[in-house]
Formats: C-alpha cells, structure tokens, sequence
C-alpha cells in the first residue's frame, strides 16, 4: 500500500470534475486515445475504492484492456505522466504497479472569500497543490506554450506511410517518425482531413507511377492533398467510391482507434 500523504485526497465530485477537464482542454490530442482509455480506467478503479487508494494493475492487465504489446503500455502511460493526467508508482516484481490520476493545473473554480453562501468546506478535500490555481488568468505571451502532441492515430498513419514507401523504395532513409506523425495531425486538425481518407490519398498517389515518386512523405502528401483529390474525383474512385463527392469529416469520438476489450 503506498504512503497515504502520498495519494491525495479527493474532494467531492472529483470523477465528473477529471472527466470535465479532460474533455474540455482536450486531453485525448496530448495522450491519444489509448492514454484517453487507460486514464478513464485508473479513474474508475479509484472511484470503486472510494478513493481511499490507488488502482493497482500489473502490465498485463493493460495490455488486455489497450490491446497493445508490452513496450507500448511503457509509452502510453508514460505520455500521460509526462502530460500531468497520470502518476505511477512501480513496486516490486511481485507487486503490481500503483496508479492515480491528476488534474494539470486545477483549481476549484470557487472564490470562498467572494461568495458568502459558500460551503467553507467545499474544497478542503484537494491536495494544496490543487488549491487556488486559476486556469482562467491569461497566460503570459512571453511563456513557452506547450508543446502540441500527435496522438497514437497520427502516428499509426505515419508508420502506414513509411512502410508502404519502404516496400516501393527500399533504399529511402528512415525518416523522423514522429515528424511525420505530426504533420499528420496538421492534416486532421488544420486541414480537416481523417484518418481514412489520408490513408486512401496515399494508397491513390502511391498507386501512381509519377506521384508515387514525388508523394514520399506526409508533408509531401498535405502539400499536394487537394491536387489528388481532384484527380480522385475526375473518373477515379478510391474502395468503388468517388472521393470526390465524400465529405471531410465525420462525427467524432473520443475513443476512435482506442481498442479495449
């Protein structure tokens, strides 16, 4: 059992107040959907221990719940620590790891000395790291924004793309991978693309003996996106569908390409 000044107590309506935060600074596009997934379960597990310990879960249990090999739980939970939503502390072999969410940056949205009909009590429960924060003040120009991370979609297309250009060009160089993941993400974020319908760009372009040549990278792709596209829709049809004619979009879920079982 981990040392209670260690975990932190938890005020009232802590699971709709993580889930809330979550949503709303968009958590999913700095850890991905499966860190998304494996946050939602740790969470779970505390509110079933009524908060009075963290969840415990061995390796495998998370590879079964993320269906993702071992290596992979090691990168996902470690983008969820290295982004503020998830602690973990490793015990003996023998011991499964202990985990527990947190809030980057959280207050309590309360201001006791305005609000007179206040419970004085209300915010007692949060650890004083999490009092008097305000994420409304406007942060400083002059401080360095945090940096925009690919989700495990992005990268998913990107080793797609690079593999399938190693299989035509096996003498090309290995690329920055996670460069690519994040020009991937400027096609879903910026240019309003999915990630179907960039892998059936590629597949269009790599089919073609000039553009396979010059369509070498997901930058390359984004660059020439709408050139293909046209040339998609006049007479071509991708999966017996003319692209042309489909939207960009589609609704969106949180849990896209997250697998659990």
């Amino acid at each position: 059992m981990t040392d209670p000044k260690t975990y932190p107590k938890r005020p009232k309506n802590f699971f709709f107040s993580f889930m809330d935060e979550m949503c709303r600074t968009g958590a999913v596009h700095d850890i991905g959907h499966a860190g998304f997934t494996l946050c939602a379960h740790v969470l779970t597990f505390e509110n079933r221990f009524h908060w009075r310990r963290p969840a415990n879960f061995w390796n495998s249990q998370i590879e079964e719940i993320l269906s993702v090999k071992d290596d992979q739980v090691r990168r996902i939970r470690q983008r969820c620590i290295d982004a503020g939503w998830l602690v973990y502390k490793r015990q003996s072999k023998s011991q499964p790891g202990l985990y527990w969410v947190t809030i980057p940056d959280f207050h309590t949205r309360m201001d006791a000395g305005s609000d007179a009909g206040s419970d004085a009590g209300s915010d007692a429960g949060y650890p004083e790291t999490y009092k008097h924060r305000n994420l409304e003040t406007p942060r400083d120009a002059s401080a360095p924004r945090k940096k925009v991370r690919f989700s495990d979609d992005d990268r998913l297309v990107a080793e797609y793309i690079w593999q399938q250009i190693q299989r035509a060009f096996p003498e090309t160089k290995s690329p920055n991978l996670d460069s690519w993941s994040d020009d991937v993400r400027l096609m879903c974020e910026h240019d309003g693309r999915t990630h179907k319908r960039i892998r059936e760009i590629f597949d269009f372009a790599h089919s073609d003996e000039f553009w396979s040549r010059n369509i070498l990278s997901p930058a390359k792709l984004r660059k020439q996106f709408d050139t293909l596209l046209a040339k998609t829709s006049g007479g071509h049809s991708i999966n017996g569908e003319r692209t042309g004619m489909l939207p960009e979009t589609k609704p969106f879920s949180l849990f896209e390409g997250a697998k659990t079982k």
